[in-house]
């Protein structure tokens, strides 16, 4: 489980859910929390294979994947 929010702490909008969903293909679920301003991605796939850094550079980006 993955969590994504905004490095400017600002709700995520239209365009932030189109760029995750795009670059982060392998998440299966997604869920809204805290008004907006983050989202929870599940996935059993490890992102860190995929495009993790290039989402760190838009998003804080927190692991809970338990690895």
């Amino acid at each position: 489980m993955w969590v994504f929010s905004r490095k400017d702490g600002r709700p995520l909008d239209k365009d932030d859910g189109d760029y995750l969903r795009k670059n982060a293909p392998q998440v299966v679920d997604w869920a809204k929390a805290d008004g907006l301003k983050k989202v929870i991605a599940g996935t059993n796939f490890d992102l860190e294979l995929g495009n993790l850094e290039l989402l760190k550079k838009r998003f804080v980006v927190e692991d809970y994947s338990g690895k």
